[in-house]
């Protein structure tokens, strides 16, 4: 990221037409303030409490706010809202289709989402996932009255939840990779 900002930085001050130094001075602060809630988002995804892709996102959105359209084109930013809007919610959904392929009950489910809550109480960020596995396994267990389904939901549960957060991280970088791309090209 740094680097991407140090590329940036000369595309925009190598330009000979003698442009104002006070534009220059705002877009180098705009890029650092966007490439900081960019790394913010990267390590929100890898460490799940800050809201990781939606950094990522509010970043794009404050350049294309102070830039107008004019760098990042408007299907471009639709295209980068969408794939936020679906890597950004994946670690809800993913968890579940893993859960409920492994043969979880609605209401095992909902138990995670009670154990995620309050596991995020008692332990920030890594409560949360455990909160989420035991809320599994005990309604399944519950259910079943079997320690060895209980476990298998359990793990479905959590390899859907690590594909979210590796779904999360490849579109990150996609969306930086794609940002750094437009704007060394305008």
């Amino acid at each position: 990221m740094i680097g991407a900002l140090f590329f940036t930085a000369v595309k925009i001050n190598g330009q000979p037409d003698g442009t104002d130094q006070m534009a220059l001075l705002s877009e180098g602060l705009l890029l650092f303030v966007v490439y900081f809630l960019m790394l913010l988002g990267m390590i929100g995804i890898i460490i799940p409490i800050l809201p990781g892709v939606f950094l990522i996102w509010g970043g794009v959105a404050v350049y294309v706010w102070q830039t107008g359209f004019e760098v990042i084109t408007a299907p471009h930013f639709v295209f980068i809202s969408v794939m936020v809007l679906i890597a950004g919610t994946s670690d809800v959904w993913l968890p579940y289709l893993g859960a409920k392929k492994s043969g979880a009950a609605k209401r095992s489910y909902l138990l995670s989402m009670v154990g995620a809550i309050i596991g995020s109480f008692l332990l920030p960020v890594i409560g949360t996932i455990i909160g989420f596995v035991l809320g599994l396994f005990l309604g399944e267990y519950w259910k079943h009255q079997n320690a060895n389904t209980a476990v298998q939901v359990s793990w479905g549960g959590l390899k859907g939840y690590g594909i979210a957060t590796l779904i999360q991280f490849v579109v990150g970088v996609i969306i930086i990779a794609l940002f750094t791309w437009q704007v060394i090209s305008s």
